[in-house]
């Protein structure tokens, strides 16, 4: 174990991502080799209205840190607190205590950060000092001058231009600054001095996520319906309507929406429209109201809200109707994914892409981003099925499918079986060089790795594509993309199969 001097960490209290850091530490047995800088990064928090901006902010940190660590325990707090306070009794206990300095900052860190409670307030940091043995009136004005140095060296370090003013900070004494939250092998890898890690043991914890619910509004307002949430779901606040939007057409799934405001204003009548538009009515959407009010419950439901709730409900009430909403969404979702799988492939069929290239299509022509796609037919396959039976053929396609899906690695891209001996790759974002080079590696994997390889009674599978990209096009439909690209294909296999040939529409 190398000396405290060797590792300097510098975080604050209402940052998520060191809160992480020194649960790491603490379950390793760390926190007394490293010496423990505490800053403010955000010495505003609490002094000034929370905004909804910054709630949008810390309940998107608090997701990041449930991802990247998924065994941490981390609840969602209802503001992010000032920390002057608490760092002033910190750098107090250095002076006078050093021996509770670790035992302090643990409690302060988890009374934020699990239980949700303001550590700017006197009578909550009071607390935490007598749970830990430490009597108060011995560092109310314990060499205040001394004290503040302390404080302002430990900013000032963290000031340093080469650390960009960013959270939480790992600086051993013979290597680079590690910035921001890594995985616990290279966090005690790196604070041991040893700058190799094992990828295995990195990738070796799964994250396992929790429900999404999304709440359109106020945190700060509405904190008494989110409360008794926040440590079983992960909670999104989104301040407008293109927020919702954006989430929307990201690759994570909300179960549930929390509306708030009037039941008819205008962004929530909007978000109402999109929903059904984008056929997520297993999606339900809970109107919370202020206060109990007959006429707002029954416009909710007349406007197909799934719930109206309101303050004066107990909190059981609340999170076993918000509860059984997710869970039947949940279930809803399993049965959707059955019936978007083609049953022989497991690839995703053609009313889903049909689906997704709608979507990709509204998205990359507003954001005048490329779409591809590339049409897929494997070559001679109805000799080969007349030829080596059915069962064969069924095998072929399973074979081939794994290939194409295995040819793609982005999450944004996606695999089809188009019908029959057809499949179509979506990738959005994707210039025709980038098509063309997917195309060369299905070509290339299915040399490698054919299911024939190496049997001389039956010749190698190959595949004939088609590409089309659309970049900064006007037109109407992706159809006419998806026109292309089979015209590309028709003309692949006139010239001799086994090759693709690109068109970018024009």
């Amino acid at each position: 174990m190398t000396y405290p001097g060797n590792n300097t960490v510098y975080g604050d209290f209402n940052c998520p991502f060191c809160y992480a850091l020194h649960e790491h530490l603490a379950e390793h047995e760390w926190l007394d080799n490293v010496q423990w800088r505490l800053i403010e990064h955000a010495p505003y928090a609490q002094i000034h209205e929370f905004t909804l901006e910054e709630q949008v902010e810390l309940a998107s940190e608090v997701a990041t840190v449930r991802h990247r660590a998924p065994e941490i325990h981390i609840a969602l707090p209802p503001i992010r607190s000032n920390t002057r306070r608490a760092n002033q009794l910190v750098a107090s206990l250095e002076l006078l205590q050093p021996e509770k300095v670790a035992e302090f900052r643990l409690a302060v860190y988890r009374t934020l950060w699990q239980q949700g409670r303001d550590i700017a307030q006197e009578a909550v940091l009071l607390e935490i000092l007598t749970e830990c043995g430490i009597i108060s009136s011995q560092l109310q004005n314990y060499n205040l001058e001394q004290r503040e140095a302390l404080l302002r060296d430990w900013q000032t370090g963290w000031e340093k231009p080469a650390y960009q003013r960013r959270i939480p900070i790992l600086q051993h004494h013979k290597s680079p600054a590690m910035l921001g939250l890594s995985s616990i092998t290279e966090i005690l890898a790196y604070l041991s001095g040893n700058k190799k890690t094992h990828s295995c043991e990195v990738a070796s914890c799964s994250f396992k996520p929790r429900p999404i619910i999304a709440l359109l509004g106020s945190l700060t307002l509405h904190w008494h319906f989110i409360e008794p949430l926040r440590n079983e779901y992960d909670i999104r606040v989104l301040s407008s309507y293109q927020q919702l939007a954006d989430h929307l057409n990201g690759p994570e799934n909300l179960d549930l929406a929390l509306f708030t405001g009037t039941p008819d204003q205008i962004d929530n009548k909007s978000c109402l429209e999109l929903i059904q538009q984008r056929n997520l009515q297993q999606l339900s959407v809970i109107f919370l109201d202020t206060e109990y009010a007959p006429c707002r419950e029954i416009l909710s439901y007349q406007l197909n809200y799934s719930e109206y709730l309101h303050p004066e409900l107990q909190h059981e009430v609340f999170t076993a109707k918000a509860r059984r909403l997710i869970t039947l969404k949940q279930l809803a979702d399993q049965y959707q994914q059955l019936s978007n799988r083609d049953h022989l492939t497991q690839l995703y069929n053609r009313r889903e892409f049909e689906h997704f290239l709608e979507l990709e299509w509204l998205r990359v022509t507003r954001a005048k981003r490329p779409l591809s796609i590339l049409i897929i037919d494997i070559d001679y396959f109805k000799s080969y099925n007349d030829k080596h039976g059915h069962l064969a053929g069924d095998n072929c396609l399973r074979e081939t499918s794994k290939l194409i899906a295995k040819s793609i690695n982005r999450p944004a891209d996606m695999a089809f079986r188009y019908g029959g001996e057809e499949f179509v790759l979506l990738l959005p974002e994707t210039h025709i060089q980038g098509a063309s080079q997917v195309a060369e590696n299905l070509q290339k994997l299915l040399n490698d790795e054919n299911p024939h390889k190496g049997d001389d009674n039956i010749q190698n599978i190959t595949v004939s594509i088609g590409i089309a990209t659309s970049a900064n096009t006007h037109a109407q439909s992706p159809y006419e993309l998806v026109q292309l690209a089979d015209e590309q294909l028709l003309t692949a296999k006139s010239e001799g199969r086994n090759r693709y040939l690109a068109v970018e529409q024009s």
